[in-house]
């Protein structure tokens, strides 16, 4: 018989027995394949009809369910159907496919002889456990998913190492769970189903490899032809089989992708993208800025690090696929998974659910365009210019007064000053040195620390005052003030939600160098540490443990009216400082419209254990205690509860950076963090 007809006859036959388990006695030939057929429905028999809903998960009961009969017959029917809908999915690529090659027909044809057993199998149990095939409505989503592939790599990609590597995890999953139920019988079969599965991936695999560029990775070239709803991230089940995934043929580094792969079943992926440069895009204005080289570098360095603040299923933009063993290692720390994308990958989401860049700037919207949903908030650049900040603090120092005592808050003439001339910068610099000050200038938009100058009475001018002068012709304005001394960085972070209202986030401590360039978070008990002085500041001199709490909301919520057209995460940096012998609260220092680090620290204080001391930290890449490339990332220790005790988690992949890398050092004492942070080349209070 030819193998068009017999695939005709699967196709559009309408009985069970006659049509779709019917093998010809003499074989199959493939002399006459015809010309391509058009997709169309498959004829079912009476009570197999296809409902037209459902997914191919749906609700799986739990192992005590499966000691009723009834449950075992409903899994078993799900089963049935699934095979069915395999082996016309096959009969119709055969049938669309004609010029496919004899050996890809011939190989699809004998995997279609065990769809037939398997699904006759099922059949037998059920009927043996007093049920019937047709007992159930049937999904048709495979139908849905497959029936129009655009091509034979797509249709080997997304049913061989899709659907059918996820059901060697499947299979792995139920099997024993039947067995324990006591019913041997379907255990054994789904035994079989799982021996046969590895078979149906290495026939698979062997096109796959054949039919991609030479090029271009196995993963690559899988990622390349898959898509929702039948995307990568289906490739695996319940349980992880990697001795059938190895026995299929799968090397190493697929079968490493696919078990760390966050890719979204069905929900669409938030899209996140980091760029440290929002600021200083702002300030260009220009779609096509290029930041400078280090900028470039912090950004491709950390582009992972959004990972740490999404969803599981989520999607992140990276500029290469990060290595298998870091997705491992991440995963080991108990960091959600997520599906890292090159920005053409991204491109082929059929549907994204919002985008999330570090913080909306011309820049970025350029580098999501045409992905998102909706139009992105509007992100008025004021949010972001110091000057403007500057006029908020009247209302904050209000919402202050009533959560702690007005001595504790930087008296008004400390504050900076907005100055719009190269003669009033100066004036104003100048009363700052006859008060035995320095002053320090700040441009109203820039990275931390680049956007700033230190400017004391024997300070040369002439490059402060060139400065100046290039700021002033850029951005309009300045701010001047005194230089603090700093004794903690806090943040206070919440989410605006579109309709209205805030929701509170939390606060971190975090630690910046000499000139207020952000190096690390302090988690756990480290978030308290300090001389005596500080931490009886910090804990409200005894009396109001959670003023600081109190503080931040009291902040974020007087803000709400000065940020038309804004929603997302909102941040405002605070500081504590010495001023006259006594400690101060400058309550905006820096008010930031978008993600910042204090959020990742955030996002990763529930990962510790309850007591650890620990530190997130932005080290050099290269250093003591950096893995060297190609080595091994030790996993952390974790307690009895799965959180972090003692250890390194490295938040981006230390062995590809160029000039940062990211690390959380948890230790269970202060001291052994101390040891921890030196060996890193860190101090304790100061990265």
């Amino acid at each position: 018989m030819e193998l068009r007809d017999w695939a005709e006859r699967i196709l559009d036959g309408d009985a069970l027995d006659a049509h779709k388990l019917w093998f010809p006695p003499e074989g199959l030939t493939d002399r006459a394949p015809g010309p391509p057929q058009a997709s169309r429905p498959p004829a079912r028999p009476p009570g197999l009809a296809l409902d037209g809903g459902g997914t191919a998960d749906g609700d799986a009961p739990g192992a005590a369910a499966l000691h009723d009969p009834a449950v075992r017959v409903r899994l078993l029917h799900a089963f049935a159907n699934h095979e069915l809908l395999a082996l016309e999915l096959m009969a119709l690529v055969l049938l669309r496919f004609p010029d496919a090659p004899r050996a890809f027909r011939m190989g699809t044809a004998r995997v279609m002889r065990d769809e037939q057993r398997h699904l006759a199998m099922y059949r037998g149990r059920i009927q043996a456990l007093g049920g019937q095939l047709g007992d159930h409505a049937l999904s048709d989503f495979f139908w849905r998913a497959l029936h129009d592939v655009p091509s034979l790599p797509a249709f080997v990609a997304r049913m061989g190492l899709v659907l059918e590597q996820a059901n060697i995890d499947w299979c792995r999953h139920w099997g024993p769970r039947f067995a324990a139920a006591g019913d041997p019988a379907s255990a054994a079969l789904i035994a079989q189903v799982h021996a046969d599965e590895v078979g149906h991936v290495a026939h698979a695999l062997r096109f796959h490899r054949a039919w991609k560029p030479p090029e271009t990775t196995d993963w690559q070239a899988f990622v390349d032809q898959t898509a929702p709803p039948m995307g990568a991230g289906r490739a695996r089940g319940p349980v992880f089989d990697r001795a059938a995934r190895a026995a299929a043929g799968l090397d190493p580094d697929f079968i490493a992708r696919v078990e760390h792969l966050g890719q979204s079943k069905g929900r669409p992926p938030v899209v996140w993208l980091f760029d440290p440069t929002v600021e200083e895009s702002l300030a260009d204005g220009r779609p096509h800025w290029t930041p400078r080289a280090p900028a470039r570098a912090l950004a491709a360095d950390l582009a992972a690090l959004p990972g740490a603040l999404a969803a599981a299923g989520d999607a992140v933009v990276v500029p290469a696929p990060p290595a298998p063993d870091w997705l491992a290692h991440r995963s080991e720390a108990g960091l959600p998974p997520v599906e890292h994308l090159s920005r053409a990958a991204v491109d082929r989401i059929p549907r994204v659910a919002a985008l999330a860049p570090w913080g909306w700037s011309p820049r970025t919207r350029q580098a999501l365009a045409g992905l998102a949903p909706v139009q992105p908030p509007p992100g008025p650049v004021a949010l972001h210019r110091k000057d403007a900040q500057c006029a908020l603090m009247p209302a904050l120092l209000d919402a202050c007064r009533g959560t702690l005592p007005p001595d504790w808050l930087l008296a008004p003439e400390d504050l900076p000053r907005v100055v719009h001339s190269a003669a009033a910068a100066r004036a104003r610099a100048e009363a700052l040195w006859a008060a035995g000050d320095v002053a320090v200038l700040t441009a109203p938009l820039g990275a931390a620390g680049r956007s700033l100058r230190r400017w004391g009475p024997g300070d040369a001018p002439g490059p402060v005052t060139g400065w100046i002068d290039r700021v002033l012709a850029q951005q309009g304005a300045l701010t001047v003030g005194p230089w603090l001394e700093r004794l903690a960085d806090l943040s206070f972070h919440g989410d605006l939600r579109p309709a209205g209202g805030l929701r509170w986030v939390g606060r971190s401590r975090f630690l910046a160098d000499g000139r207020g360039v952000f190096r690390g978070i302090q988690l756990g008990r480290a978030a308290a540490a300090g001389p005596p002085a500080l931490r009886r500041f910090l804990a409200g001199g005894g009396q109001a443990p959670r003023w600081l709490d109190q503080l931040g909301r009291r902040l974020l919520t007087a803000l709400l009216p000065h940020l038309p057209g804004h929603h997302g995460p909102l941040g405002v940096d605070a500081l504590v400082c010495r001023r006259g012998g006594a400690l101060r609260l400058w309550p905006l220092v820096e008010l930031n419209p978008r993600w910042t680090m204090g959020r990742v620290g955030l996002a990763l204080a529930p990962l510790l254990h309850s007591g650890v001391h620990a530190t997130w930290l932005l080290l050099p890449a290269r250093g003591p205690g950096r893995p060297a490339p190609g080595a091994p990332l030790p996993a952390p220790e974790r307690g009895p509860s799965g959180r972090l005790r003692d250890g390194l988690v490295w938040t981006t992949d230390p062995r590809c950076a160029h000039q940062t890398a990211s690390v959380l050092v948890v230790a269970p004492t202060a001291p052994a963090l101390a040891a921890r942070l030196a060996a890193l080349g860190a101090g304790p209070e100061s990265p």
